[in-house]
């Protein structure tokens, strides 16, 4: 489609083309193979960036000063369309045909002759919402002689003229123009003002109306001006134009939205300065309104609302004019303004909201429904009405209006047989699902029930509704094509017609153990006269297929089928012949199948595979077993269950009885067993077992967003040691099924998002910025939202079943078993919001509208019996569950959403929290919220229903924390904030000055030389706030005051142990304590004052929760997606550390070939070359800062791309429009530049096969003759491959493991690059620092290192025993480490020696000031239940030596040591030495 006035030339690619300048006019559409296109304008050689039909996205065409965009579009799932127009356009929204004039700057000249393109806006898949109020003409009826102005009929789009287009720099965003109603719409309107639109988000229009006319019952008596908005909507043109597509969308000044299924409704609108006339609504309607200029609507309107002409009106509310006019942040949902609506003036208000949505859109909603389908008025019972405290509820045409707390406060259901008195009332509270109960009335018992269901969003205007549907209990269904007479308990007989439906009620025994279950007895009338069935049971225990058989009073027997299917307290019974379980005869032998309880009535089963159904005569009656005996000749065989799978030998030879499943029927059959079966049938073992195992040591699903313009992955869902074992017991006919998950982390991968959250420097301004955001709203972003504890070892998720009856339609479960790991959830915006608009770009606008029932729907069949329409339901998965345990559901949260988050909660509830929390954010910091274990009672019934009422019953106690939680949440955040920013800040000073202080205090100690001194104060004080912290620094003051005296007292304890050389060794000791001790005590002192006064705000700040949060990391970073269109493929673990550090400066990479792997100083630095569409570009991976000096490889070229922000490296390459020549001399690859330079890149260390460097060559070499590349043309070429290069070394390395026998384990290598390594280390760090001796760590400034056994990040180790002190841990001469239930140990922890070492493994530079050592263990971790235990113990002594060499280095600088390759571990900003090191393997379990 071209909507602009330039000739354009397209060009659609494919990849197989040969010939690269194969052209084709506009008309011909996009063949079967192609995958992009690329736009021209005739008479320029420059081509546009290539449109790619994956996707919908927009480019600029070049040599059109911006002016002209191609769009690719999608305005039906079935095909694609090409817009070609400029980037600004007007779009008619309104119901009226509109004239609109451009007009120049000076904005008194009209711009004439113009040609515009127009179209129908939904040919680009722009619904309008509205109809127009009537016929329109065609467009070119409505222009003027000279072209002075354009028609825009409704829904229509126009192309703003390139000479009507304001241009500033390089966008052309704004147009001046004015506009009025056509002529023939509503004669005699004058234009409007021209006014300049495009640059503000609203902006308004008004012109005046003549006499005499009206519009969408807009009465006038004078000339009254229309006024409408104009709403700007833009879209990005990809990345680097620096310019977006405007579309000006022309709106009727107010739309008012009634979703409410009453109707006419009626509105009374006022400004400050002047009331308008008043508006109706017919019921799900809107209706535009164009009486209101935009400055009167800022300046706030007073409204008012009516349900029916006759209706009282409600009391006024106000609204405020930006709510009104603008899209806020607090406008969707939580700025509900509650109606006091009644039908009279004595009757009860129903929860009726209005709510702002901005652009002066306004919709009235009422969140719940009651819908009568009863019947009771049919009946002669009466009309159903609602009261709420002795108050009538509105109710039209079978449908009320509920009140607000409808769940909880209890409303009256009346039947009114005259329509005034109430002759039977049902007092209730709604339930919050469904409800079943008995309706005691003058005629009898009604058996009822009360289901919510959902109203789809897209049929109230996007309002949240719900409705409650009362209607009977239980209907029965005639299905067959006779007529059946049923008998009731009272002998009552009752005749049903052929495909009949009928309600059914009954006479409750309230006393019964079901009062709402039934029975009857049924048989069908005509052909051979049958007796009455069996007793039919209807209830929820009775749900499924129930088979009968009805004796025939002339010999024989029929066999008919009760389908009892519960759903949501209702129930459908359906009468059907034929059976679920048959028989069928696949020998030449006599067989029958007769029931155990009448030995007379036999079905005979005839020979050549005819199906036979099977009944009972009494189904329901003692254990409900389905016990047949099958006579095969004279041979009679019993077996007792016909839903358990089996296989019965006979006496005769070769010959069997089956029973199994086959789709929905359970099929016995008669047949002759193979040769090999005849064999096992003879011997004891005939009952076969089937074992699965399925060992996976992670499985991980990553969400792509494709959306353009930069794709990018959303979240990563991580599940390790996952294990599916699948046991089938022929012998007990039951299958037993294990899932269990070690460990889960849901991991948000956007750029914002940290692995932990580090402490505010006071030092660093841009943090002093963030602190309002980031502490009194609680923003923390970790990028792990979702984890387990992992406590001890326990698995994230535990779940044991095992059914039974395996050849049974129901599902029997005799056990279930499901334990849950503690949890920690984030959840916020930030994540949600991205995550939101996938869904919306995935599924389309209704994506979040599947489920539902259309309103028109609930409008068409309310207030009707039940058996209007009625289709019976299918008879649903039934489920038998015995015991069934769910353990206790810990999960602490963390929650910072505004309230329009919060839709699902009703309208009253949003404004209640609100108010509370004195803001639009509802927060939860850190809240645990505990559901209690549950121990299931038996039950047998719908597995909907039963899935449905565990949900609800674990909703329940949600809402019974819900007071707890608000108690933690935003109603106490705000007075907690200032506290908690005076916390966050004296807990940084706090914890510097303790650093400083008690450090050097801990240095000065030393040098008393008094060994009682020095281990007096290595004891760690426990200082948990301010008051512990000065009496702690009072005390330690009064010991430096004592230490004054030791000059004269350490010489005298010294001569009484030793004489002459103990006095002069006290009297050195004594000079020395003398001076050192009080300066020593004063630091110390200083130390303790700012630990209690950092513990005492950081309790406000860092509970345990929350540095559990903190300290966890994420298992992967975000992975690189490739091209344009974001590519996914396998992960590989350095392509992450390569996104990590140049961020959207690598983005449409379209190759990454690996250079070289260095490793300097324990770092390890993997040099990559990265091949685009339009440049080359060499790129680091490593673990450094993002300004780090560039390596010899970087320094080669010049910086190609540079982002403005400080946390990504700058991207240094070479543009292909600069490359001349390309040459491959030997594995050096020469590049010369546009001003000769060369450029030289030494393949290597490559690792490039042959083919691989010729096709990396050719790529090179085309993209230097024409300046860039098209992806999938020339490097495709080379990923091929390289592809097939990969796939020969992996077939070569299985051959290898294969010929050998041993388990291939992963390379050094491909454990750093794929990031997915078979084998699992348990890495374990033991330090010890060296005072006056070597010993643990006891410094106040260690932190976890005061535990010995850490782990990598320098914290306490996470397996290390919870149950055990820190006390037993440092004493352990191993790592006192728990394993947890998935892995076994395979050997003992074995200590690494290197060079380095001393022959004990420990580490330790002699030059260094402050003495700390450090070694590493590596404990080696295999399943030994797995299937190949043997092969593993063979090779035991084999796996122990195969040892990754990883460099170690500690006192390394923070931002180098995240994400690390190595082991290393953070100790201080200072370098400190190492005296040991000591590694051990570890096997993963799922190996």
């Amino acid at each position: 489609m071209r909507a602009c006035a330039r000739r354009l030339a397209l060009r659609i690619t494919t990849p197989y083309m040969q010939n690269s300048k194969q052209w084709y006019t506009l008309g011909l559409s996009a063949g079967e193979h192609r995958r992009s296109l690329r736009v021209r304008v005739l008479g320029s050689e420059k081509l546009s960036e290539p449109l790619w039909f994956e996707q919908n996205a927009a480019v600029v065409v070049p040599d059109c000063a911006g002016r002209v965009v191609a769009q690719l579009l999608t305005p039906q799932p079935d095909h694609r369309l090409l817009l070609l127009a400029p980037a600004l356009r007007l779009h008619n929204e309104t119901d009226l045909m509109l004239a609109v004039r451009f007009h120049e700057e000076d904005r008194a000249t009209v711009i004439k002759h113009l040609d515009s393109a127009i179209c129908n806006a939904s040919l680009l898949g722009l619904k309008s919402e509205c109809e127009p109020a009537a016929a329109e003409p065609q467009a070119a009826s409505c222009k003027s002689a000279d072209n002075e102005w354009v028609c825009l009929p409704p829904n229509s789009i126009c192309a703003v003229p390139a000479a009507a287009t304001a241009q500033d720099g390089k966008s052309c965003d704004r147009t001046i123009i004015s506009l009025r109603p056509s002529a023939w719409s509503l004669p005699d309107v004058d234009f409007s003002q021209p006014s300049s639109v495009g640059r503000k988000i609203v902006e308004g229009l008004s012109c005046k109306l003549g006499v005499g006319s009206s519009k969408s019952g807009y009465p006038r008596a004078g000339p009254v001006p229309l006024h409408f908005l104009v709403v700007q909507g833009s879209e990005d043109i990809g990345s680097g134009y620096g310019q977006k597509i405007k579309t000006l969308s022309i709106r009727p000044s107010m739309v008012f939205m009634n979703a409410l299924p009453f109707g006419p409704l009626g509105l009374d609108i006022a400004s400050t300065s002047s009331k308008a006339p008043p508006v109706v609504v017919e019921a799900l309607q809107r209706v535009n309104f164009y009486g209101l200029s935009m400055q009167e609507m800022r300046g706030g309107l007073t409204l008012a609302a009516q349900l029916a002409p006759k209706a009282p009106w409600s009391g006024k509310v106000n609204l405020e004019g930006n709510d009104i006019v603008d899209i806020t942040e607090n406008v969707l949902g939580d700025e509900a303004k509650i109606l006091d609506m009644k039908e009279s003036t004595s009757g009860a208000p129903a929860a009726v909201s209005l709510e702002c949505l901005g652009h002066g859109q306004i919709r009235v909603s009422c969140s719940h429904w009651l819908l009568d389908r009863s019947g009771a008025q049919e009946k002669g019972l009466g009309k159903l009405e609602v009261f709420y405290q002795g108050a009538k509820l509105p109710s039209h045409n079978g449908i009320t209006l509920l009140h607000a707390g409808c769940f909880e406060n209890p409303c009256d259901l009346v039947l009114c047989p005259d329509g005034k008195s109430m002759k039977a009332k049902q007092t209730m509270k709604l339930p919050p699902n469904f409800e079943s109960f008995v309706w005691n009335t003058p005629s009898g018992s009604l058996e009822m029930t009360l289901r919510i269901g959902s109203i789809k969003s897209s049929s109230v205007h996007g309002a949240t509704c719900m409705q409650f549907t009362l209607a009977p209990r239980l209907v029965l269904t005639n299905a067959s094509d006779v007529e059946l007479e049923l008998e009731t308990p009272e002998k009552m007989k009752i005749r049903w017609k052929p495909r009949e439906s009928r309600v059914l009620h009954w006479k409750a025994n309230m006393e019964a153990v079901d009062p709402l279950a039934t029975t009857f007895r049924f048989r069908p009338i005509g052909g051979g006269q049958c007796e009455f069935s069996g007793v039919v049971l209807c209830s929820d225990g009775s749900a499924g297929s129930t088979p009968f058989t009805l004796k025939r009073q002339g010999g024989g027997v029929e066999v008919w089928s009760v389908d009892v299917a519960p759903l949501h307290g209702s129930m459908g019974v359906l009468i059907r012949p034929g059976s679920d379980f048959i028989a069928c005869n696949l020998l030449e032998n006599r067989m029958e199948v007769q029931d155990e309880e009448r030995p007379d009535e036999r079905i005979n089963v005839p020979a050549g595979g005819e199906s036979v159904p099977i009944g009972w005569c009494k189904p329901f009656s003692g254990k409900r077993s389905r016990a047949v005996r099958v006579i095969v000749d004279k041979e009679i065989v019993d077996i007792p269950d016909l839903q358990r799978t089996a296989v019965r030998p006979l006496k005769t030879p070769g010959l069997a009885l089956r029973v199994m499943r086959s789709g929905k029927t359970t099929k016995l059959s008669l047949e002759e067993l193979h040769e090999k079966q005849q064999v096992q049938a003879k011997s004891e073992a005939f009952q076969a077992t089937f074992e699965l195992h399925v060992k996976l040591g992670r499985a991980g699903i990553s969400l792509i967003d494709e959306s353009p313009p930069q794709p990018c992955e959303l979240f990563f869902f991580s599940l390790d040691m996952l294990r599916l074992e699948y046991m089938q017991d022929a012998a007990r006919d039951s299958e037993k099924l294990t899932v269990s998950v070690s460990e889960v982390q849901g991991i948000c991968q956007l750029p914002d998002r940290t692995n932990d959250l580090d402490k505010v420097n006071m030092l660093d301004p841009s943090q002093l910025q963030r602190l309002h955001e980031n502490l009194l709203q609680n923003q923390e972003l970790p990028a792990v939202i979702l984890a387990n504890h992992s406590a001890g070892g326990k698995s994230f998720l535990q779940f044991q079943m095992t059914r039974q009856a395996t050849s049974s339609r129901d599902l029997l479960l005799s056990a279930a078993q499901l334990d849950v790991d503690k949890l920690d959830f984030t959840v916020d915006e930030k994540w949600l919001t991205p995550l939101q608009q996938w869904l919306s770009h995935t599924f389309g606008a209704g994506g979040f509208d599947l489920f539902g029932v259309v309103a028109e729907e609930l409008l068409n069949v309310a207030g009707k019996p039940i058996t209007d329409g009625y289709i019976p339901p299918d008879v649903p998965a039934v489920v038998q569950a015995e015991d069934v345990n769910i353990s206790a559901v810990d999960t602490t949260v963390w929650c910072s959403l505004r309230l329009k988050y919060l839709e699902f909660l009703p309208v009253h509830v949003r404004t209640a929290l609100k108010v509370l929390s004195f803001s639009s954010y509802f927060t939860l910091d850190g809240v645990g919220l505990l559901l209690p274990a549950r121990h299931l009672e038996p039950h047998r019934g719908s597995l909907q229903d039963y899935a449905m009422a565990v949900v609800s019953d674990y909703s329940t106690s949600i809402l019974a924390h819900l007071g707890s939680l608000l108690g933690k949440s935003s109603l106490l955040n705000l007075p907690k904030a200032p506290l908690k920013l005076g916390g966050a800040v004296v807990a940084v000073m706090g914890d510097k000055l303790t650093d400083v202080t008690t450090g050097a205090a801990s240095l000065l100690r030393n040098f008393t030389m008094d060994d009682e001194y020095i281990a007096k104060n290595r004891e760690k004080k426990t200082i948990t706030g301010a008051s512990q912290g000065f009496a702690a620094a009072g005390k330690t003051l009064m010991d430096g005051v004592e230490g004054m005296f030791d000059v004269v007292k350490k010489p005298v304890e010294g001569a009484q142990k030793e004489g002459l050389w103990g006095f002069a060794t006290g009297l050195t000791k004594g000079v020395a304590g003398s001076i050192v001790k009080p300066v020593a005590a004063f630091g110390t002192a200083i130390g303790e004052v700012g630990t209690g006064l950092a513990s005492t705000t950081n309790t406000l700040n860092d509970n345990e929760a929350n540095q559990r949060r903190r300290a966890r990391r994420r298992l992967r970073l975000p992975r690189l997606l490739f091209g344009e269109l974001g590519e996914v493929r396998p992960f590989v673990d350095f392509e992450s550390q390569l996104y990590q550090r140049y961020g959207a400066n690598i983005r449409g990479v379209c190759e990454v070939v690996l250079l070289d792997r260095e490793e300097k100083g324990g770092d390890l630095f993997i040099t990559s070359l990265l091949l685009f569409v339009d440049q080359l570009a060499v790129a680091v991976a490593s673990n450094q800062a993002a300004d780090a000096v560039p390596n010899k490889f970087e320094r080669t070229f010049n910086i190609v791309k540079n982002t403005q922000s400080s946390k990504v490296a700058p991207l240094r390459g070479l543009r292909f429009s600069q490359l001349q020549k390309v040459a491959l001399e030997g594995t050096t690859l020469k590049l010369v530049g546009s001003a000769k330079e060369v450029f030289s890149l030494d393949l290597d260390k490559a690792n490039l096969s042959v083919a691989a460097q010729r096709a990396l060559l050719t790529g090179l070499e085309a993209a230097a003759a024409n300046g860039r590349l098209e992806a999938h043309r020339t490097w495709s070429q080379l990923r091929a491959v390289r592809q097939s290069d990969e796939h020969s070394a992996r077939v070569r390395d299985m051959k290898l493991a294969a010929e050998t026998g041993l388990k291939m384990l992963k390379s050094e290598a491909a454990m750093r690059d794929r990031g997915a390594a078979r084998s699992r280390l348990l890495e374990v760090w033991e330090v010890e620092r060296h005072v006056f001796g070597w010993g643990t760590c006891s410094w106040p400034t260690d932190g976890d290192l005061q535990w010995r056994w850490v782990g990598p990040n320098g914290r306490k180790h996470p397996q290390v025993d919870e149950t055990m002190s820190k006390d037993k841990a440092t004493a352990a001469k191993e790592p006192p480490c728990q394993l947890g239930g998935l892995y076994k140990a395979v050997g003992p922890w074995q200590v690494e020696t290197t060079a380095a070492t001393d022959r004990d493994g420990w580490e330790a530079p002699v030059d260094a000031p402050l003495f700390l050592a450090l070694q590493t263990g590596k404990r080696a971790v295999l399943d030994l239940s797995s299937d190949d235990r043997d092969v593993n113990e063979k090779h035991k002594d084999k796996l122990h030596q195969e040892f990754y060499n990883v460099p170690t280095k500690v006192g390394m600088d923070a931002a180098r040591l995240e994400g690390s390759w190595g082991l290393a571990l953070l100790l201080s900003q200072d370098a400190l030495p190492v005296r040991d090191q000591r590694s051990v393997e570890v096997k993963d379990s799922a190996e």
